[in-house]
């Protein structure tokens, strides 16, 4: 067998060789001692490049290598495998340095080679050496930290301690505690043990546990240890730290977070018992006395955890009934601890612990004491509140009800069972939503109560109660029977005054509408006449008498809106129409030398209002304003603009008489006036001031004696609406639609009727309801759609369509008035509502509206 195949069956042995480390050089060496092949950190280390290494031989850099010698050497790399020792590098710069080489055999190229793997010194020589100094320095933390270090063997014999230790142990210096058994601070001794088994296979012990100290005392200690292996077998080095304070507040605070949360129990029971259970290792008893001075009683006593009989308080100075009241328990010796309750700087008592050891314990348990003393004062002070809570709760003068989160009652004072109806005991865990009830139709915040079939209102105040458990709800309910009583009085005596003022207004105006109705009627009358005198200018008149007869359809339509009667109805609206409405319908009634100028700098400034209201809000202001400059004439200015960017300012003002700063604080105080007794009633300015206010706005007055005054409304402003496009007419039925037309005034009947047959209609009129009735019954299939005024006597219109519909539920429906009051057809679904005067084109689309499919 050739040298490399026996070489070959050592490669798995060699290959066991330790493997270099990144700062390590390899290199191979030929039988001769030539560089076959380097790596870039032999390169490094000895200051050649590559090509030059392979070019010299082992000598070169080696300072040991002897050539002599290198045969033998050979032959010892061949018998053993692998070769380790220590030599002298040389650098190309010619310094030398300590190496450490490691050499086996490989093959290479089919060749048996030496592969060397050198190692600089420099590096763990410098190491050894700040090892050196880093053992120093650690003797030097040993002996000098705070916490206790030891070192044992397997079977707890102390090698090593530092003074730490000694004084957690209660001893001075840690060389008084080498060479004894540590497993004697341990409670039994054979706990030592007990850890170490438990820890098998780990090479680490962490625990807490209690020591017993010299002299008896007790120390809870953390341990956290590290097993190693030395020559002399297994050896603990052990951190020792003191944690009788930390495990004592631990204590405390678990006990304190239990007490919060308990339920039930007396509270000084509670805090007494758990006190006794933390403290029954250092207490043999505790006791809770209540009062103070010369009034002072032992409430409580425990005995080693036990309750015991409390005896009286010894009637002692402070200092001597501690050690008085500790012997009557029958605890005779030891110290003992006194901490106060206070409450508010005030005491309310003490809490005592007796029979305590060492001053070391006693210091531990007056903490312990204190906190608990700490505690139990805001309990009582807590359970004080609670009491005054019950009595304000129970006899609070208003319901109080608390709910949960889900509305669901907790409870409920006398005062809210009598206002629900129900005895408390129902109502405990009822929902609170079925008693109450919110109208749609009520703006003023008020609720309901339901008690049997009364309705009674009531106010909501809430606030939060936060539980120990839960967020709960107090809510106030506050019966404000006769404040709403009041309300809807006031209410009904506005709405009075109000209409007082309207009609006020109204005969203000009444002579120019009636000279504008006589000019229109005249018109009228004069083109109907040459319309029937002569056939050639009868057109031109007829023409005429339309165009007179759309004018009063306008003015007819303004003095309704004035003087209608409705619920307020808000809407986002321009405030130009209104003013030139109200221009329009003043101008027509002014007086010989007044004069009315209109103002409008953006007809689109628009407010949120009830359009009729501010109507009336102008009207009166201009009418005040004509008061204010009759009978000598002069100029009322009416204008509109945006103040502010946010705010719609209407202007009225005159060149009138003025008023005085006494006038002015009074003009809108209800029936104050300025006019003589029987011109006036005092309400135009007071009515104008509720509406405005009621908007939301401002009424603003200046004035000077003898150079007029000047009104600003300020409305907050809105954007406007976006215009509405009008849907487009539906196409007329193609066959011939029956009318049923039903209209107590038979000048109007003829008419329209006339007018529906020129359109391809069906009519059959009739000017008396009840004979429409009959009619229809006796054959109610012969009609299509049925047409009626709204009012008329026996039948009024609405009543009619209901009878109709009773019959023939889907039967189309229109209904028409005169005084553009058609909210009583709002009851009737799918009516169409149409206004007199109409147009015939009007009434057509109203018709084709109504028989459109649904």
């Amino acid at each position: 067998m050739s040298d490399v195949s026996r070489e070959q069956r050592r490669v798995p042995e060699i290959a066991r060789a330790p493997h270099p480390s990144t700062e390590d050089a390899t290199h191979l060496v030929s039988e001769d001692g030539r560089f076959l092949e380097v790596d870039e950190a032999a390169c490094r280390l000895f200051g050649y490049s590559r090509d030059e290494l392979l070019r010299l031989r082992v000598g070169d850099v080696d300072l040991a290598f002897d050539a002599h010698h290198w045969p033998s050497q050979w032959a010892t790399l061949r018998a053993r495998g692998l070769v380790r020792f220590e030599s002298v590098g040389r650098h190309r710069d010619g310094s030398s340095f300590p190496i450490e080489v490691t050499a086996d055999l490989v093959e290479h190229q089919g060749l048996l080679v030496a592969r060397s793997i050198v190692r600089d010194l420099r590096t763990q020589r410098g190491a050894e050496r700040r090892l050196s100094e880093s053992e120093g320095r650690f003797r030097a933390l040993f002996e000098q930290a705070i916490d206790g270090l030891m070192r044992t063997t397997l079977d707890g014999t102390i090698l090593e301690a530092n003074d730490a230790l000694a004084h957690i142990v209660g001893l001075r210096h840690g060389r008084e505690l080498v060479g004894t058994n540590v497993e004697r601070f341990y409670a039994p001794p054979e706990r030592r043990q007990e850890l170490l088994a438990g820890s098998e296979g780990s090479e680490r012990l962490h625990a807490q546990l209690w020591w017993k100290r010299r002299g008896g005392d007790r120390v809870r200690v953390e341990l956290v240890g590290r097993r190693e292996v030395t020559a002399d077998g297994f050896v603990f080095s052990t951190f020792v730290r003191d944690v009788t304070l930390a495990h004592r507040q631990e204590q405390v605070l678990r006990a304190l977070s239990d007490l919060s949360h308990g339920r039930g129990g007396e509270p000084l029971t509670r805090f007494g018992e758990r006190l006794s259970q933390v403290l029954d290792q250092e207490a043999r008893g505790v006791a809770i006395v209540r009062g103070r001075g010369g009034r002072r009683r032992v409430t409580h006593a425990w005995l080693d955890t036990v309750p015991v009989a409390p005896p009286t308080w010894p009637a002692l100075p402070d200092d001597e009934s501690a050690e008085a009241l500790a012997s009557a328990l029958g605890v005779l010796d030891g110290a003992h601890v006194s901490v106060p309750i206070r409450d508010g700087g005030q005491e309310h008592g003490l809490i005592l612990a007796l029979g305590l050891g060492t001053p070391r314990v006693v210091a531990l348990v007056r903490d312990a004491v204190a906190a608990f003393a700490e505690r139990l004062a805001g309990e009582l002070e807590r359970m004080r509140d609670a009491e005054r809570f019950a009595a304000i709760f129970e006899h609070a003068p208003n319901a109080v009800v608390i709910v949960t989160p889900e509305h669901l009652v907790v409870t409920a004072n006398r005062r809210a069972a009598e206002l629900l109806g129900r005895p408390r005991e129902e109502l405990h865990g009822a929902p609170l939503q079925p008693f109450l009830e919110r109208p749609r139709d009520d703006d003023r915040g008020v609720l309901y109560v339901h008690r049997g079939s009364d309705r009674i209102p009531v106010e909501i105040s809430e606030s939060v109660l936060h539980d120990d458990e839960d967020e709960l709800r107090v809510l106030a309910l506050l019966d404000v029977s006769e404040r709403v009583a009041r309300d809807e009085a006031r209410s009904r005596l506005e709405a009075e005054l109000r209409r007082q003022q309207r009609i006020e207004a109204l005969g203000t105006l009444a002579g120019g509408i009636a000279h504008d109705f006589n000019n229109l009627l005249a018109a009228i009358l004069a083109n109907a006449e040459l319309a029937v005198a002569s056939p050639v200018e009868s057109g031109q008149a007829i023409d005429e008498i339309r165009r007179a007869s759309h004018r009063g359809r306008e003015l007819v339509g303004r003095i309704l809106a004035f003087s209608r009667r409705q619920r307020s109805t808000r809407v986002v609206a321009a405030l130009g129409p209104v003013l030139t409405e109200v221009e329009r319908l003043v101008r027509a009634s002014l007086t010989p030398g007044v004069d009315i100028e209109l103002d409008i700098r953006d007809p689109s400034i628009s407010a949120r209002i009830d359009v009729t209201q501010i109507h009336q809000v102008v009207l009166n202001l201009v009418t005040n304003a004509w008061h204010a400059i009759s009978p000598r004439g002069g100029t009322i200015r009416l204008s509109l603009d945006a103040v502010e960017a946010s705010f719609a300012r209407i202007r009225v003002a005159d060149d009138g008489c003025g008023m005085t700063p006494e006038v002015q604080d009074r003009i809108f105080e209800p029936f104050f006036t300025t006019r003589p007794i029987g011109e006036g009633t005092g309400l135009g300015l007071s009515v104008a001031h509720g509406i405005v206010v009621d908007h939301d706005g401002q009424i603003r007055v200046s004035s000077i004696p003898g150079r007029g005054s000047s009104f600003e409304v300020l409305l907050p402003r809105v954007a406007p609406e976006p215009p509405t496009v009008p849907a487009p007419t539906t196409e007329r039925p193609a066959q011939p639609v029956r009318v049923l037309l039903v209209d107590d005034e038979w000048s109007l009947v003829r008419p329209i009727t006339r007018l529906l047959e020129r359109e391809g209609y069906l009519v059959r009129a009739f000017s008396s309801p009840t004979a429409a009735m009959e009619a229809f019954f006796e054959s109610p299939e012969a009609y299509d759609v049925v047409v009626s005024d709204l009012h008329m006597p026996d039948l009024d219109g609405v009543s009619l369509v209901e009878r109709v519909r009773a019959r023939r539920p889907s039967m189309p429906a229109i209904l028409v008035s005169g005084n553009h009051d058609l909210e009583p057809a709002r009851a009737l679904p799918d009516v169409v509502r149409l206004d007199k005067p109409f147009r015939p084109g009007e009434l057509v689309d109203a018709l084709v509206r109504a028989l459109a499919p649904r």
